[in-house]
């Protein structure tokens, strides 16, 4: 078994996929008591084998799926994906505030991992923006919270699993945009790549490097938010000097 990383492969001794918290705490209950160590792994997305193990595999895959939708909040299974979650919630008019650049991925591992998106400089991590959680602690199901257990909470929360196994997460919600400015910028440089990130007013921003024929290419994404309509769409020509600045982008508007 390999995870995304490709470096790091493993045979577990067994793999368990339960369908529920009291499944899950079952099959740590007696992994820890034939000795084996217990991992879960939800889409295998990390890099350098943490969700591999040759004790026994805790597939969340049995856990997936989104349980319900408030106006502020969604229940969703740890193994459930963040593309799932936003199938779920977009019809609605909501969003969780922060999410990966990659959506197949599961809830239940990037809330371990911490979880970092483009819109993280203005809302934090998706760890800091869960709102309660369900985990296996010592082979027993319990729901954690701020208020509820906060050592708990606190731990499992980028703690890589190493401190329980979260089975379901109650997740925020904010409202979703009715549209969408996308620009992309092009930069000399990697200290240029940083600057226009540092000083470009957007809510969400990122930055990306990639090979090219003179070495090395260097781009910022800066997305800004808003209602109305769309503006007529403009095409950078391709004789045209590349830009430095947010100024420059060339922008793509959608729904």
């Amino acid at each position: 078994m390999r995870d995304f990383g490709g470096i790091i492969e493993r045979s577990p001794a067994r793999v368990v996929r339960p369908e529920s918290a009291r499944e899950a705490a079952a099959a740590i209950r007696e992994a820890a008591a034939q000795g084996l160590e217990p991992v879960p792994r939800g889409l295998g997305h990390s890099t350098y084998g943490q969700s591999l193990t040759s004790g026994v595999s805790i597939d969340l895959g049995g856990l997936a799926g989104v349980r319900d939708v408030g106006p502020d909040r969604a229940v969703v299974g740890a193994g459930t994906s963040w593309r799932a979650v936003l199938a779920a919630t977009l019809p609605l008019g909501l969003t969780p505030p922060v999410l990966t650049d990659h959506l197949d991925v599961t809830v239940g591992g990037t809330v371990s991992a911490g979880g970092i998106g483009g819109t993280s400089h203005r809302y934090g991590t998706q760890a800091e923006n869960v709102l309660a959680l369900e985990v296996v602690v010592d082979g027993e199901p319990v729901t954690c919270s701020p208020g509820v257990r906060p050592d708990v909470f606190d731990a499992v929360r980028g703690g890589l699993g190493r401190h329980g196994v979260i089975t379901a997460a109650t997740l925020r919600l904010v409202p979703a945009p009715d549209r969408v400015l996308s620009c992309t910028v092009p930069c000399r440089d990697a200290a240029d790549l940083l600057r226009v990130q540092r000083e470009t007013a957007a809510e969400h921003i990122a930055g990306r490097v990639k090979p090219s024929e003179d070495g090395w290419a260097y781009e910022a994404k800066a997305v800004l938010y808003g209602p109305g309509e769309p503006p007529p769409a403009r095409r950078r020509p391709r004789s045209s000097p590349t830009p430095t600045s947010p100024t420059g982008c060339v922008p793509t508007w959608r729904s």
